[in-house]
């Protein structure tokens, strides 16, 4: 019975044991082609890696704002004019850093349309400033299009070039080539070069193409949506090239908002002078104007105009009513001589009159009248002398009508005069009130005149100083920084991926 089972049941044991054995012995026959296939990937990955083109990334930030923005709520014209008003639009700043133009500065500033290259057998790699030629560009006839050089054979001394299709021709450093695209100063960079075999070469290319070439690895975003911080990356064959690229954009980037503003204050100075002339014109005419009013005024101020025709006037006045009395008086005594009645009669002495020759033409005749009376008392019969001193007296009558009218006349010549004295004070003092309106309303504009003109000295000083000292609203935060380890290609994955 107990061979029976063992015939109808093998050993489990056994056959499990047979089939590891028959299973590791076929791997193991396979293991030369697995070792050898191993070998040809790490190989073939080493070897990749080793010759593919590396690609650097160099990384740095920006500040966007400073303390010379200006709040938007400012009501001051010319200082918003002067510092511009800032309002932060990061968009607006990532395409400022992304702009062709300032590209553009960038590779003239920087001489990144040059490259300098080591060829090897399989790939070439840029050596930038680790080149040992230094190449200055004395005269460009063409720049439309790129051009390359290439060095061989470089010792102390000098080396040979190659420039399109013609053959290789020596030269010595800091010769000038004298080429077809123009004329090149070929400088050594170090001062000992040592045997290199690879051969060197030099290209040149448009500053168009090479911003566009930058432009297209140049990545610019922001931090965060709570930050006014640029990100900039940039990727490149040589980290350093890459790094510099960056600083000088950061650079730029402020020193291009530095001339903006310096720009906006040159323009700003030329209209403050402008505007400076304009009012200092103003003035001029408001002075000229003020002494236009004043040539007609005695004084400086109309009150004291005013008050000096009021005294005149009233001066006038006093003389008026005199000589409207002395002439009453004449007439009275011309009346009186008039009237035959008073033949014989002595005149009263018009003391007020103040005429020596009315005064003395009247005492002759009150001496006649006198010698008349004395004449008739003593010798009151005696014709001849009566008719003498009467004769006398009435041409002395005579006499003393003609000086009471020319008195009279002059008096009334006086009145004349007088009146139109008062006319002409009248007149004056009605165009005191005018001409002080105007005067205020001159004073007046020459005050704001005066204000604007100091407040546009005060701005010009501001300005002057601004564009001396003007400071960038941008400022990059640290140098550009990279890593000697390229992004690409990732060495990680691709071996991952070999094994």
């Amino acid at each position: 019975m107990n061979q029976f089972s063992q015939e109808q049941f093998p050993d489990i044991n056994s056959g499990s044991n047979k089939s590891i054995r028959e299973n590791l012995l076929r791997y193991l026959v396979n293991l030369p082609l697995f070792i050898l296939c191993m070998v040809l990937c790490v190989g073939g990955v080493n070897i990749f890696l080793r010759y593919s083109n590396k690609v650097y990334q160099a990384n740095s930030q920006i500040l966007v704002g400073g303390s010379n923005a200006v709040s938007a709520n400012s009501s001051d014209l010319v200082t918003q004019g002067l510092y511009g008003v800032r309002s932060i639009n990061i968009d607006n700043e990532l395409e400022l850093l992304r702009s062709k133009k300032l590209i553009e500065r960038v590779v003239r500033k920087g001489g990144f349309n040059i490259r300098y290259f080591n060829e090897g057998t399989i790939r070439r790699m840029e050596m930038y400033q680790l080149s040992p030629i230094n190449a200055e560009i004395i005269q460009l006839k063409d720049t439309i299009y790129p051009w390359s050089i290439k060095f061989s054979e470089l010792d102390n001394r000098g080396g040979l070039f190659t420039y399109g299709k013609l053959s290789a021709k020596p030269f010595k450093w800091n010769d000038t080539l004298n080429l077809a695209f123009g004329k090149i100063n070929i400088k050594k960079r170090f001062s000992t070069i040592g045997e290199n075999g690879k051969p060197h070469v030099i290209e040149w290319n448009t500053v168009s193409s090479a911003a566009d070439e930058i432009r297209g690895s140049l990545s610019v975003r922001s931090l965060s949506a709570r930050t006014t911080i640029i990100s900039l990356s940039i990727l490149s064959s040589n980290p350093t090239r890459a790094a510099d690229i960056l600083n000088l954009l950061g650079y730029e980037f402020a020193e291009q908002d530095v001339e903006l503003k310096r720009e906006i204050s040159v323009n700003t100075l030329r209209f403050i002078d402008d505007r400076l002339r304009v009012v200092s014109e103003d003035l001029r005419k408001l002075d000229s104007n003020k002494i236009g009013i004043h040539s007609d005024f005695r004084f400086l101020d109309a009150g004291s105009e005013l008050l000096y025709y009021q005294n005149k006037y009233g001066q006038t006045e006093n003389r008026l009513d005199e000589a409207f009395i002395d002439t009453a008086v004449i007439r009275l005594i011309e009346d009186y001589v008039k009237d035959d009645r008073n033949r014989f009669k002595k005149i009263f002495s018009p003391l007020g009159l103040g005429d020596p020759s009315l005064s003395a033409t009247i005492g002759k005749y009150n001496e006649l009248v006198a010698d008349r009376d004395k004449a008739a008392f003593e010798n009151p019969n005696d014709n001849i002398i009566m008719s003498s001193i009467e004769n006398n007296l009435e041409n002395m009558r005579a006499n003393v009508l003609i000086s009471l009218g020319n008195v009279k006349r002059a008096y009334g010549l006086k009145i004349q005069i007088f009146n139109e004295r008062n006319n002409e004070y009248n007149a004056k003092m009605g165009e005191i009130p005018d001409k002080n309106a105007l005067e205020l309303e001159l004073k007046k504009q020459k005050e704001l005149k005066e204000r604007l003109y100091l407040y546009l000295l005060q701005k010009r000083e501001e300005t002057a100083i601004a564009a001396i000292s003007s400071k960038s609203n941008y400022s990059t935060i640290d140098s550009a920084s990279y890593s000697m380890v390229p992004i690409e290609p990732k060495e990680s994955q691709i071996k991952t991926f070999a094994f």
